[in-house]
């Protein structure tokens, strides 16, 4: 009986002993919370031995077990130095490791520990024990560094003065990975500071209509990232991100609406030259299949391009939605490849393939941009400057009207005065006849020299030329009037015959081989 209640009292009430109040015991059992590891039984006392969490002798309903002391017989207990001091006058050596107490004029740096003197080698342990007596050493010289990267384990620890002294390798498995390597973007802490890809993170911003330019919205939804997420993209100066063909890599339409197609804050500015214009073309100021077409000026206004863009096909390594880039958001194969162009000032790039199964984005590509008048190939079409300044076609007639194709020559700096041989003006239907070129109204008796036909207005339609000397007798035209639809004798004197085409009425025959009245529906 007087053994259970000494047990009792040194347990200081943690156990009911034989309390029968069923109310406290719930409390106290309530109040408990089981040990997990050796630090939850810790009690901060040192000379009554580290407490454990486990094993054969349980000191409290926490699962904590006693440990035993940790100084040896013939030394004291010193709880301020958390330390065990020998006494030199009945050992100098209490351990027995034949080294003795630094108390006593030796070298043990712990005389209750056998495992602990100058005579052994460290190792390397989490646990924090000191085997060789230094402080400055975690592990030995053939521990601690598996990787070989010069650089200790953060795993080899010394306890040393209530403190823990670790390596500084925070993943040994791993040479790339140390105090004094370089952060990558790559979900690991290469340089050991505690922090993941701090620094080297790219903000993605996200592109809700897919036209490959994240929102400039001040609201758009954003993320940090090593790789492009999905949706998202490196680039945010899309001004709307609800309209795919709204984008900064876009054209201006031109539209009524006054819409900024570009991004540029200039609604209908279509670059070089805006959206007014003369009759003429140019090449298309798209990228990708786009760029191969010409566009048209018609009434003032920019037509759009021969090939507009279309969705994106996979696989046929072609730029078919016109965005600088190719296959985006297409199924990959293999886990990179090539991306872009090296034509012009275009250079390549990769692209990896997304855990998603796309192709991301082209990282280090040098991408196509608008033409500008600098004597370089900036939209990578292997062409220099077109559209970029004033057109000079070859003009081989010389007559003032080119018929088209590729520019001869681009002009810069507002210079509209192409050499001799060559003209900023297209409709030219005839560049091997000087007398065929928009806008002619001089008669002629014989056809075009090139392509034949009396064409040479240019506009399509069979144009009325007179005969020589010029006729003054009267219209044969006069409702009623004889001989309808020739000159001839029933239409005053006339020393020729002359017949007139009607133009497009229809109503009377050409005559062949004769010679025409100009203007027309006249022979005067």
């Amino acid at each position: 009986m007087h053994a259970r209640v000494a047990l009792c009292l040194s347990l200081a009430s943690l156990l009911a002993c034989g309390d029968d109040d069923a109310s406290t015991d719930a409390a106290t059992s309530d109040a408990l919370v089981a040990c997990r590891v050796d630090a939850d039984c810790d009690d901060g006392v040192f000379c009554n031995g580290a407490e454990r969490c486990g094993g054969s002798s349980i000191l409290d309903e926490r699962g904590c077990a006693a440990s035993s002391p940790p100084c040896r017989e013939g030394q004291l207990c010193d709880e301020t130095a958390d330390r065990c001091r020998t006494d030199c006058t009945i050992s100098a050596d209490a351990d027995g490791d034949g080294v003795a107490a630094e108390e006593c004029g030796g070298e043990d740096c712990d005389d209750s520990n056998a495992d602990r003197s100058p005579r052994l080698t460290e190792r390397c342990d989490a646990a924090g024990l000191d085997e060789d007596c230094d402080a400055s050493t975690v592990a030995g010289p053939d521990d601690g560094d598996v990787d070989g990267d010069g650089v200790t384990s953060a795993l080899c620890c010394n306890a040393t003065g209530g403190e823990m002294r670790c390596g500084e390798d925070c993943d040994d498995r791993s040479a790339s990975t140390q105090p004094e390597a370089v952060e990558a973007c790559n979900d690991v802490d290469d340089d050991c500071d505690g922090s993941v890809d701090e620094g080297v993170l790219t903000l993605y911003t996200v592109d809700v209509d897919g036209d490959g330019f994240g929102s400039n919205a001040d609201d758009a939804a954003t993320r940090l990232a090593c790789t492009r997420p999905e949706g998202f993209r490196e680039d945010a100066t899309d001004c709307d991100d609800s309209v795919a063909t709204t984008h900064p890599a876009a054209w201006d339409f031109c539209d009524e609406a006054m819409v900024d197609d570009d991004c540029n804050g200039m609604p209908n500015d279509l670059p070089p030259t805006g959206c007014t214009c003369t009759d003429q073309q140019r090449p298309c100021p798209l990228f990708g299949a786009c760029a191969a077409s010409t566009q048209e000026c018609r009434g003032g206004r920019w037509l759009d391009c021969g090939v507009m863009p279309v969705e994106e096909a996979c696989g046929n390594a072609i730029d078919d939605d016109c965005d600088g880039e190719i296959d985006e958001r297409c199924a990959c194969e293999g886990e990179a490849r090539p991306c872009g162009s090296d034509v012009g000032l275009c250079s390549r790039g990769a692209q990896a393939c997304l855990a998603d199964g796309t192709w991301g984005e082209c990282l280090g590509v040098e991408g196509p941009t608008f033409e500008t008048c600098d004597g370089r190939d900036e939209d990578c079409d292997g062409r220099v400057d077109e559209g970029s300044g004033f057109d000079c076609f070859l003009d081989a007639d010389r007559d003032g009207y080119a018929v088209g194709g590729v520019p001869t020559r681009v002009l810069c700096g507002g210079s509209t005065a192409c050499p001799t041989g060559e003209s900023g003006r297209l409709g030219d239907c005839d560049d091997g006849d000087s007398r065929a070129r928009p806008n002619q109204t001089v008669a002629q008796t014989t056809p075009r020299n090139t392509v034949g036909g009396y064409d040479f207005n240019c506009d399509g339609r069979t144009m009325l030329v007179s005969s020589t000397p010029v006729l003054t007798f009267e219209n044969c035209q006069t409702p009623g009037g004889p001989d309808m639809g020739a000159c001839g004798s029933g239409c005053g004197r006339v020393e020729l015959s002359v017949c007139m085409d009607m133009g497009s009425s229809g109503d009377f025959p050409v005559c062949v081989g004769e010679y025409m009245a100009y203007p027309p529906n006249s022979c005067l």
